[in-house]
């Protein structure tokens, strides 16, 4: 189930890592470029997120990856794979095959989070915090991405908005 919260998406998933473990999950693109969008505010609290992201992307990634770094006690970061190339290309109206989110790999991206969280000792205190994953660089459309999120999560899923 998603709930929305009004705020910084860091601030609401340090808030509840103080009580239970998050995944703080975003999406990255697929060429190792990270500069943009919600990692500028991961910069701002955390190096260890994208100094991970381009080690990594110096052996290539596949869309559909997550790639997961503990940031403080109880929250990790979750680089999910969900683009094709960068975002800041596409223009409204661009189709499905050109748009730089990719659905599919999101959905992967999803499987793999929900999976890693089940596979832990109490699955059931966990939660997922995140951005509008993929609706705003990467050129998705937020109605069809929720439902996508809400097939694939188990997990209590809090969606931040300022």
């Amino acid at each position: 189930m998603i709930y929305y919260h009004k705020g910084c998406a860091i601030e609401y998933a340090k808030e509840l890592a103080l009580k239970n473990p998050v995944i703080l999950m975003h999406g990255c693109n697929n060429i190792g470029a990270w500069g943009s969008g919600f990692v500028l505010a991961i910069n701002k609290h955390w190096l260890s997120p994208r100094n991970r992201f381009l080690e990594r992307s110096k052996i290539g990634f596949n869309l559909g990856e997550v790639d997961y770094v503990k940031v403080q006690s109880n929250l990790w970061v979750a680089n999910c794979v969900t683009q094709n190339n960068c975002g800041v290309d596409h223009l409204p109206g661009t189709s499905i095959e050109t748009c730089p989110f990719k659905y599919d790999a999101l959905v992967s991206c999803c499987l793999k989070v929900n999976n890693a969280i089940k596979a832990t000792k109490n699955p059931e205190v966990w939660s997922v915090v995140m951005p509008k994953i993929g609706a705003g660089l990467g050129g998705g459309n937020w109605t069809a991405i929720s439902r996508l999120i809400e097939d694939c999560l188990e997990t209590p899923t809090y969606v931040c908005e300022f």
